[in-house]
């Protein structure tokens, strides 16, 4: 079985990286959901052992096996239903068209999923969208008018000596990569047939987990956690010249405007790494032991709980406290009706709207992440319930 080094950082290749957490299991695909309670149970599971670079600031799995991944049409993690999510990615396509005049032009989305953002992009910017992934399971009824294609290819040079994108987005992939410098070259690669282009990409913001105490993030197929300084110094060794490097959406995203570079970098404004990753460790076992209290409190209580957010963190909550379905959670809330009636890997509850939670019972909700708390308290005000709600 193939696993990570733990000799060198996969990106800054120092020789300087440390233990810092085992997880045991996980599913390998938290955001692919079952037709079953049984197949869910049978998902196939694998293990995250994370290590982190004291040089940049860089986390990642050492147990990763890449073979265990393949991507195909089930996979379901769109978070535009979401109002919050919603203006979040308003704001990002509004910015990005007017940063660099992206109007009347081709842009490609690299891991593009239902076509989301490409939709925004095409809308906001009058452009025509060109989307790539395996993962994509078609467009929904009623969408056969929409202004973007996508493909179920890996986007690839010949692709982009076709289109000549005039910005390339990438979001959310590189974390799943096994070696995210080559990607980057790859891709780096790729736009050398696309002159002037401009490269966006995002990733969860790896130094938030560890200040934040974000444990439900760490995923099986999120080989990767970058630091501020270890995505900075990844583009580096690709090629690439870094416009812009910050965090949003309340600092669990890094954002990253780049293109490629013709003259050597040399690295100074690479941002330090801030991380004390001793207390970090600590602080993640702590807070581990503390939601195993809380799973063993609600296994002996007759009161229903249930779980808003049926992403990856919802997922890997469940599962890192072996919370299996029917108690003391029996079904998980979410509002992308594409995950209704499905259920969650490894652990086997059923996926339902908020509007289920009228007759339900529920008096205690577990919110997988706070940046929407005032949009779920609006939501359970509105439908007149009084429910305890935990951040997890």
């Amino acid at each position: 079985m193939a696993s990570m080094s733990t000799d060198r950082c996969p990106v800054c290749r120092q020789p300087s990286v440390r233990p810092l957490l085992d997880l045991g299991e996980g599913p390998v695909f938290c955001n692919v959901q079952w037709s079953s309670r049984e197949e869910a149970l049978r998902a196939t599971r694998g293990p995250i052992k994370l290590y982190s670079c004291t040089a940049c600031g860089h986390t990642y799995n050492a147990a990763f096996d890449p073979a265990r991944v393949a991507y195909a049409p089930g996979y379901e993690n769109s978070q535009h239903f979401s109002a919050v999510f919603r203006s979040y990615a308003e704001r990002l396509v509004d910015r990005l068209i007017d940063a660099y005049g992206v109007r009347g032009r081709a842009v490609v989305d690299i891991g593009c999923g239902r076509g989301d953002l490409l939709a925004l992009i095409c809308e906001r910017g009058a452009n025509r969208g060109f989307g790539f992934d395996p993962s994509y399971a078609g467009a929904p009824a009623g969408d056969d008018d929409r202004k973007f294609t996508i493909s179920r290819e890996y986007f690839n040079v010949s692709h982009a000596a076709a289109i000549k994108p005039g910005l390339v987005c990438c979001r959310h992939v590189l974390e799943h990569v096994e070696d995210p410098v080559v990607f980057l070259r790859e891709i780096r690669q790729m736009l050398a047939a696309a002159p002037n282009s401009v490269l966006y990409l995002e990733v969860p913001n790896g130094e938030h987990l560890l200040t934040a105490g974000g444990l439900w993030d760490y995923l099986y197929e999120h080989v990767s956690h970058f630091s501020m300084r270890s995505l900075h110094a990844a583009f580096e060794a690709a090629g690439f010249e870094v416009l812009r490097l910050t965090a949003d959406f309340g600092g669990q995203f890094l954002c990253a405007d780049v293109r490629p570079s013709t003259v050597a970098q040399a690295g100074a404004a690479a941002p330090a790494p801030v991380v004390d990753f001793a207390n970090a460790s600590a602080a993640l076992q702590g807070k581990l032991t503390h939601w195993r209290r809380w799973a063993d409190e609600a296994r002996t209580r007759a009161r229903p709980v249930s779980l808003w957010g049926a992403g990856s963190k919802g997922v890997m909550f469940l599962n890192l406290l072996d919370l299996m379905a029917p108690q003391p959670v029996d079904w998980i809330i979410d509002q992308n009706p594409g995950k209704h009636g499905r259920f969650v890997s490894g652990t086997g509850q059923r996926i339902d709207a908020p509007a289920l939670l009228v007759d339900s019972g529920v008096r205690q909700i577990v919110l997988m992440n706070e940046i929407y708390q005032h949009e779920v308290r609006a939501q359970l005000a509105q439908q007149g319930l009084e429910i305890e709600l935990l951040i997890a």
